[in-house]
């Protein structure tokens, strides 16, 4: 057990818990982690001693994106086409192969190797991230928290990840939001409820970037069908409009 009382802090002190882990209320969504409160610039700390395994810094922070024009930012693909879901992120490994996962940041302030503990600031809550339809622009600023079991991520959201209220409760930090409040009891929201609730398991998406100016790759893998419906759609209307010049008594040539 990496968490332990007294060595555990929460990453955003005095955030309230903004979604949970799981199934979100009304939605087929799944989120893996949890979502703490913050606004853009806040500081985001190492949950619990560890060595950054990972960290990706791609994305503009806000203020970057405010310092360029709608020209510039078009030539970059758009202000969120940073190419992370995560947008900027942190990963730190700690004992007994625990990581935990730091996204959405708006700025990182650490490097692959550093050691951190509770009082290392990894980065600042932000809204980086490379969903379509410039999502980076209208997200809520918030900390996307995860307890994962090995880095890189496996395919199956449940058996990769562990239940963050239920390991933070194990270290004695409390956090209130949502309905809920974990004072050092174990969270409904266990692995076997998580694995039940979930009827399908959804393959890993790439969270790490690709060059500036790719396409998103949910938009690009759907061109081929807009092409070939477009196709159909020019050969119907050309028949139609042939099969109504010889109803008129217009043959084709007439």
């Amino acid at each position: 057990m990496s968490f332990v009382a007294g060595s555990t802090t929460i990453p955003v002190p005095g955030a309230t818990l903004m979604s949970r882990q799981g199934l979100r209320p009304g939605r087929s969504a799944w989120h893996n982690g949890i979502d703490l409160s913050g606004e853009v610039g806040t500081a985001v700390y190492a949950a619990a001693a560890g060595t950054v395994e990972k960290v990706v810094n791609t994305c503009l922070s806000k203020a970057q994106r405010a310092a360029l024009s709608a020209r510039e930012l078009r030539a970059l693909g758009g202000p969120c086409n940073c190419g992370a879901t995560y947008g900027n992120y942190v990963v730190v490994k700690h004992a007994d192969s625990y990581y935990t996962l730091y996204a959405h940041l708006d700025t990182v302030l650490v490097t692959v190797g550093q050691t951190v503990s509770t009082a290392t600031q990894v980065g600042t809550v932000g809204s980086t991230t490379a969903l379509p339809n410039d999502r980076c622009t209208s997200m809520v600023p918030h900390l996307h928290f995860e307890i994962v079991k090995s880095w890189p991520l496996g395919s199956s959201d449940t058996s990769s990840r562990y239940d963050v209220l239920h390991e933070l409760a194990a270290g004695g930090v409390a956090i209130s939001g949502g309905g809920l409040a974990v004072t050092g009891i174990a969270s409904s929201y266990n692995e076997p409820a998580l694995a039940q609730s979930k009827s399908v398991s959804k393959t890993s998406l790439s969270y790490d970037p690709v060059p500036p100016g790719t396409p998103n790759q949910a938009t690009a893998s759907k061109w081929p069908l807009y092409v070939a419906l477009a196709g159909v759609l020019t050969a119907s209307a050309l028949i139609l409009w042939k099969l109504r010049r010889r109803l008129s008594g217009r043959g084709p040539g007439r």
